[in-house]
């Protein structure tokens, strides 16, 4: 069958997709944007992100082929940036509109809504990271008022949006897509490289430095206890944040000199995760989170909080799952997986094999299904 030049165009036009999200710095949410981009632009998509800054995931996103641009403003309750991307729309013209992260589920929700085009909101969280403020009751009445649906990325972000939304709006869940083929081609990172010998039990955090989200006194109270029964244990916390400079100061209190390394944000985490001895993550409430996913890829050990988003994707037989209020738990978990270090791998690659399930693919076809659903109702 010969398919003319202006049927290709009415395709393409019709797989046009605009994504708005606040920046693309070093989060969970602005990686898996750049995993969809890329797959979407190989689908045959126009896609194009609206952003107000850059960041470390920026580059990355560039090379997937999708189009950047960035909104001005002069501070982020700047109506300048709900005119802009109102105007976005009306230029490019996207068949599916789709937000990311609670700013744009409202400011975008809201350009999509006065334009008539078909809204896709995302939810990234689950309810305990929201206190009812009336931001989140406002993205809440954006969401019930013009999204055709939401995208949540565990089953406790769906059923908190459940509530939020009563009940108005569909929701689906696509869990968190991990670029597997990827990450196994990345080596171990040389313990050098790292700044510790051969000799030491590395401990490894990555997140943000939030000490409400990522549970950090807990975290650092349970180090405090390892490092005096583990001679040879370093922590090493990568990420960035608000607490950081309060955490390096209180490190550099107790005299523990290079036992507790702070090297900001790591562009390739994986290949540290593969010399870790153990990942740790005690967060108290997540949606999907992809440092874990990305651990569990990678074989590392892990010593997780017991909260839903982690028994989502864990069980007892791939992790030790630990109440997130207990130091005292979280300290001899991590102690027990460097002590008995056969039976920590043979739970890692169980969880290796999990994992499998959440390639980056599976997770870019749902989405794709869901935009192709979305424009044949419309």
């Amino acid at each position: 069958m010969i398919v003319s030049t202006t049927e290709v165009a009415r395709s393409r036009a019709q797989k046009r997709i605009l994504h708005c999200i606040p920046s693309m710095k070093g989060g969970g949410a602005e990686r898996q944007l750049v995993y969809l981009c890329d797959r979407l632009v190989r689908l045959g998509w126009d896609v194009e992100v609206a952003m107000l800054d850059l960041g470390v995931n920026a580059e990355r996103l560039q090379a997937t082929g999708a189009k950047i641009r960035v909104l001005t403003r002069r501070n982020n309750y700047d109506p300048m940036i709900l005119w802009q991307l109102i105007r976005r729309i009306k230029s490019f013209q996207p068949s599916v509109v789709h937000t990311w992260l609670p700013m744009m589920d409202v400011l975008g929700g809201i350009a999509a809504g006065l334009s008539g085009t078909p809204l896709v909101a995302s939810e990234r969280n689950s309810v305990l990271r929201y206190r009812d403020t009336w931001k989140d009751k406002l993205r809440a009445f954006v969401i019930s008022s013009w999204a055709d649906t939401v995208v949540a990325n565990s089953h406790a972000g769906k059923q908190y949006m459940q509530v939020q939304t009563n009940g108005r709006v569909p929701i689906q869940v696509v869990v968190n897509g991990v670029p597997i083929e990827e990450i196994e081609t990345i080596a171990p990172a040389p313990r050098n490289d790292i700044g510790v010998d051969s000799e030491s039990e590395i401990i490894l955090f990555a997140g943000s430095f939030d000490d409400e989200k990522k549970n950090l006194s807990v975290l650092f109270r349970a180090l405090q206890l390892v490092l005096e029964i583990r001679p040879r244990a370093v922590a090493i916390l990568c990420g960035d944040g608000p607490s950081r400079v309060h955490w390096m100061s209180w490190v550099q209190q107790q005299n523990w000199g290079n036992r507790l390394i702070f090297p900001g944000y790591v562009r390739h985490l994986s290949s540290w995760m593969k010399t870790a001895n153990v990942f740790v993550f005690p967060s108290t409430a997540e949606g999907c989170p992809n440092v874990v996913l990305e651990a569990m890829a990678c074989s590392c050990p892990l010593v997780v909080s017991d909260i839903p988003a982690h028994r989502e994707i864990l069980a007892a037989d791939c992790a030790l799952l630990i109440p997130p209020e207990r130091h005292e738990a979280l300290a001899d978990a991590i102690i027990q997986t460097l002590v008995d270090a056969e039976a920590a791998l043979l739970r890692a690659q169980i969880a290796r094999e999990r994992v499998s399930q959440w390639s980056v693919d599976v997770m870019a076809c749902h989405y794709h299904d869901i935009y192709l659903e979305l424009l044949a109702v419309k």
